[in-house]
């Protein structure tokens, strides 16, 4: 009997051991897993709780205070975030993604389309005032670029014309059609603020008191803002030079 109890005891105080031990490294293993860790790119390892992960910054409390402030560090600092979980985040990855999605998500190339009325000031000795309506549809090749076709009229006032009832010369409204390729290149600020430069090359047709047709060109720039555009530019058609100032709609 004394044999067994002595046995007994040997056996119960290796057992003992080997559960502490074992205890001891599960602990451990918990304990690594127990926090995020989050990595720079100075190889400076920071031991904290992350709350928040964006393209643009890390929000995170320091895993020894996580009653304390929330800190902020740039995403770009950061190379890696090993999570308690055992999952890591390789931050240049996640970033070059992200900035992916961000900004304009429209796609390209795609229908665009413009309405503009507006007003031109006669330059030269044969200038004349007149009234400006436009159309244009095509497609935006990117966020930088335009191609379409556009058409509308150019409404004169004071064309003489003869009158030859009475044999005088009198005032009287004259039309033109133009019909042009329109090109623009655009310069976006923000998703709704963009400067562009733009250009019209085509020919002008007469069909009311102004015969014949003729060369057409714009050249000019503008900004669009959401749906708004604002536009300026010198006309030539038909000899007849102006500068006209525009306002119209794009969808």
């Amino acid at each position: 009997m004394e044999f067994v109890k002595i046995v007994h005891a040997v056996f119960s105080k290796r057992i003992s051991k080997v559960l502490f031990c074992l205890l001891c490294f599960l602990g451990i293993g918990m304990g690594a897993y127990s926090q995020d860790v989050i990595v720079k790119k100075d190889g400076e390892e920071i031991k904290s709780k992350v709350m928040e992960v964006s393209g643009d910054e890390i929000k995170y409390k320091m895993w020894d205070y996580q009653d304390g402030p929330i800190y902020r560090i740039p995403a770009s600092e950061i190379f890696m975030i090993k999570y308690q979980n055992g999952k890591k985040d390789i931050m240049s990855t996640y970033a070059s993604s992200s900035q992916k999605s961000v900004g304009d998500n429209k796609k390209y190339p795609r229908y665009q389309g413009e309405v503009n009325l507006g007003y031109a000031l006669g330059l030269g000795e044969n200038g004349l005032d007149r009234v400006v309506f436009e159309t244009i549809h095509g497609s935006r090749i990117s966020k930088y670029a335009f191609v379409g076709l556009g058409f509308g009229f150019n409404a004169y006032k004071d064309i003489l014309s003869f009158d030859e009832y009475d044999g005088d010369l009198e005032t009287v409204w004259g039309m033109t059609v133009p019909v042009f390729l329109d090109m623009k290149g655009y310069y976006p600020v923000t998703d709704d603020f963009a400067p562009y430069i733009d250009l019209g090359l085509g020919c002008s047709i007469g069909v009311l008191e102004i015969e014949g047709s003729g060369f057409l060109a714009n050249v000019g720039f503008g900004i669009n803002y959401k749906k708004l555009n604002i536009g300026m530019n010198f006309q030539s058609e038909n000899k007849a030079k102006g500068f006209a100032f525009k306002l119209g709609l794009v969808f």
